[in-house]
């Protein structure tokens, strides 16, 4: 075993003691107690003595010196490797800020969300004692739990099963699945964990302060004053996904997925390519989400590659060169890969919330220099990669030339080629999308082999094959490395279903069971049957939003004010007062996590397993603090009810909300330059201000929105009018719209002004001779529950034909032949 895998095995475990003491078990050994620091009076770290048990009940005490290394991290005058982990250690607990004693067993982890605030005031909410899966419960208010002892016991009995299960082997010199597999295990079960919670507040999970404990000693190893922090992203992940050149939907759902999926994996592949080319381990990668990763790596002179050496810059531009020369052959560069790295010192890290001036820079000249800062210095030093000019870059000197001979790919619209799938021209790349794209519904790991390039790296399997390869398990339930993609897509379930008759024959492609849907599918398969024919509109919705300012949130988020009561005020509200910074690594780690967690698990959760009504919803890409969906609109509506209240109680923060863009299409209509649409709507909802909903081109806050939808029911409810009637109700609202434009401007026809003026009188007149019945009691029942159209109108404007459009959309008819 290399000396940097037991450095990086030993800060992973150094606390997962204090997993162990929690479950009150007593059954400590001579050996165990060592670690401990007893004297006669008391024991002054039991937690390390429970380290060197777990690590034994783990299957881990083959490993030389593992548990003297992860367990004396608490005693003096060390030295060597035991050193590197007590220093690692002290640097990664920079969160732990001084709080009020607790009983640290029944303390309960509080929620990243409620250390963060920008402009309203932060509550403390608490997870519950679970494992790290979309199952999960969310916070609430109670801080402890006097059940916690027997739910710790009852985790810790699990976590000793699947680890003894697991088999894990460090014994060789390539330990990479190994690292991975762990990193799996112990996010699963030390996710809900306070890493400390006494004397100081438990908001940061045991996952995450072990993770970059772990990451820091292999830096320490190499070099005890400083580091690297390198970060990588892909850039215009949207021009990748949705090339808008293409003229054919042909096999267009199975590609889309793969694209997206292809982000993910190949984000995976280049973090996990450097940590293997550095000879670190994937533990190393502490942030991977929404297409970027965070390494931390040791600050090396010289990186030997294929017996070349590089000092680490040169080893950087290596590394983007070879990437996105490989982008190069997929899409002509149109996507690229930003990589940047900096160096920063260790004494950064350590906590350091001394109070500054508001007016002096917040972006750490002239005040303590902290984790915000390192944190703030990367993403500046990104965002200069991203605009910097690359002259590595060439002119694709034969691209015109080729088209004499071939074709262009009908479906991306770029790559020249000759080959033809059922009379659709296909280049080599979205085929092997389509391949991917059919492949991974049906099998059980990913399988990447880091010697070949991005687009050949990828496989989908159901059986490890080759033990010198990666492998990623799509189930979470998997007691394996799991890589979190939200890889729902639908499957048909009953090829004779009557809806599919429904679907034009030039774009029926004849599926059969568990095969993926196309978008046709999908949009007959929203239609509901009844006894005459089938109701609804063969429409489909493109759903994309993500979390209004959490770049503001990042970088502000953790900084406070204190008035004169001494109390906190958000960083957004702060005039006079005294600033105090609370970002930590570990903070920040933890907030990006869980972000992407509800994305990418709790998300996908909804959609492929909670709720019948979402089946047919086609997650395109969702991760990072991204989403992008495709379904039968009536789905995607409701999906978007249910989003906006579920998202809020997962944060219970009132800073954090998404925007989104819904925009309605026909399956027939090229979906990726509707989804340039859609992102046109996403940043007018984000215009001005957040927290809202575009639909049909229509902006409304998330909370009217909810309200809009309600009376969508209400108007089901007054099926007796007619719909001659409720299309006039459409002129209505513009006459009322333009009447309130008119009363607001000098020099107004008045003529025109009368004539807009006569709505609500126009309105009673078609309402009477619309609601006819022979009964005179019902008949007034109708007339005054109808009246209070005219209410709306006045009340919601253009904004009333959200839940206008989708009320008429339902009542369209389709023979059932």
């Amino acid at each position: 075993m290399r000396d940097v895998d037991l450095i990086a095995l030993a800060g992973l475990l150094h606390d997962i003691g204090k997993f162990r003491q929690r479950t009150g078990k007593k059954d400590l050994d001579d050996h165990d107690m060592t670690f401990a620091l007893c004297n006669e009076q008391k024991c002054s770290y039991i937690h390390a003595a429970h380290t060197s048990k777990a690590i034994e009940e783990m299957g881990l005490v083959g490993i030389e010196n593992l548990v003297e290394i992860a367990s004396s991290h608490h005693e003096n005058n060390l030295n060597d490797d035991k050193k590197i982990i007590q220093l690692a250690d002290r640097y990664a607990s920079a969160e732990r800020k001084e709080g009020e004693s607790s009983n640290f067993k029944k303390t309960k982890l509080m929620s990243i969300f409620s250390e963060v605030a920008l402009c309203n005031e932060n509550e403390e909410f608490f997870f519950p004692v679970q494992k790290f899966t979309s199952n999960i419960a969310y916070p609430n208010r109670e801080k402890e739990d006097s059940q916690a002892q027997e739910k710790y016991q009852r985790l810790y009995n699990d976590f000793k099963k699947d680890a003894e299960n697991l088999q894990l082997n460090f014994n060789k010199e390539d330990n990479f699945l190994e690292f991975l597999k762990i990193k799996s295990l112990l996010e699963k079960y030390t996710t809900f964990i306070p890493s400390s919670s006494y004397r100081s507040y438990p908001d940061v999970s045991l996952f995450d302060h072990l993770l970059l404990t772990s990451a820091l000693s292999v830096a320490l190893k190499t070099n005890k004053d400083k580091f690297y922090l390198i970060q990588g992203d892909f850039t215009s992940i949207q021009s990748f996904i949705f090339s808008k050149f293409g003229e054919s939907n042909k096999f267009l759902a199975k590609i889309l997925r793969a694209k997206s999926l292809f982000v993910s994996l190949s984000t995976e592949y280049i973090a996990l390519k450097i940590c293997k080319l550095l000879q670190i381990p994937p533990t190393n990668i502490v942030l991977s989400a929404g297409g970027k990763f965070t390494i931390i790596a040791p600050k090396y002179e010289k990186v030997k590659v294929n017996n070349k050496e590089f000092t680490f810059d040169e080893f950087i531009e290596y590394i983007k060169d070879e990437i996105n020369k490989q982008f190069a052959t997929i899409n002509y560069l149109q996507t690229k890969f930003a990589l940047t790295f900096i160096e920063e010192k260790y004494e950064h890290l350590q906590y350091n919330n001394k109070i500054f001036e508001k007016e002096k820079n917040l972006h750490c000249q002239n005040r303590p220099y902290n984790a915000s800062c390192v944190f703030w210095n990367l993403a500046k030093s990104f965002e200069e990669e991203k605009l910097k000019f690359d002259s590595n870059i060439e002119v694709f000197e034969d691209y015109i030339e080729e088209f004499k001979s071939k074709e262009k790919c009908d479906i991306c619209g770029i790559v020249p080629t000759t080959e033809k799938i059922d009379d659709i021209y296909i280049c080599k790349f979205c085929k092997k999308f389509k391949e991917i794209g059919e492949k991974f519904t049906k099998k059980k790991y990913i399988q990447i082999d880091l010697s070949k390039d991005l687009i050949d790296a990828f496989d989908f399997v159901n059986d490890i094959q080759n033990h010198n390869l990666i492998y990623f398990s799509m189930d979470e339930n998997d007691n394996f490395a799991y890589k979190r993609v939200a890889n729902y897509v639908p499957l048909i379930e009953d090829e004779n279903d009557k809806r599919y008759k429904l679907i034009e024959e030039k774009f029926d492609e004849r599926l059969k069971k568990g095969d993926v849907k196309s978008f046709y599918h999908i949009a007959v398969e929203g239609l509901k049957e009844e006894d005459d024919g089938f109701y609804g509109r063969k429409y489909l919705a493109i759903l994309k939003a993500d979390v209004d300012n959490l770049g503001q949130i990042f970088i502000y988020g953790f900084k406070k004010g204190k008035n004169e009561k001494n109390d906190y005020i958000p960083i957004k509200r702060v005039k006079n007062e005294k600033i105090f910074d609370e970002a930590t690594f570990s903070r920040i780690m933890s907030l990006s996590r869980f972000t992407d967690f509800y994305f990418t698990s709790i998300l996908k959760k909804k959609i492929k397993e909670e709720k019948e009504e979402y089946k047919n919803i086609y997650t395109v890409f969702a991760g990072g603090d991204d989403l992008f969906l495709i379904g039968h609109y009536e789905e995607i509506i409701a999906l978007h009810k249910e989003l906006i209240i579920d998202f809020k109680k997962f944060t219970q923060n009132s800073d954090f909300h998404l925007s989104y863009a819904i925009k309605f299409i026909s399956a027939n209509v090229p979906i990726m330059q509707m989804a340039e649409f859609a992102e046109e709507d996403l940043n007018k909802a984000k215009d001005f201000n957040k927290n809202n909903s575009v639909i049909f081109g229509i902006k409304v806050s998330n909370e009217e929105v909810l309200e809009l939808y309600a009376l969508e029911d209400e108007f089901k409810k007054m099926d007796y009018l007619s719909e001659s009637f409720l299309y006039k109700v459409y002129t209505f609202i513009d006459m009322q719209q333009t009447l309130i434009f008119l009363q607001n401007m000098q020099n107004v026809n008045s003529q025109v002004l009368i004539e807009n003026a006569r709505w609500k009188a126009l309105f009673n007149y078609y309402l009477k001779n619309s609601v006819k019945d022979k009964n005179k009691l019902e008949q007034e029942r109708k007339w005054n529950e109808a009246l209070q159209i005219a209410d709306w109108i006045e009340k919601w404007g253009e904004k009333l034909k959200i839940p206008l459009n989708l009320y008429l959309y339902s009542k369209r008819k389709y023979k059932k032949d």
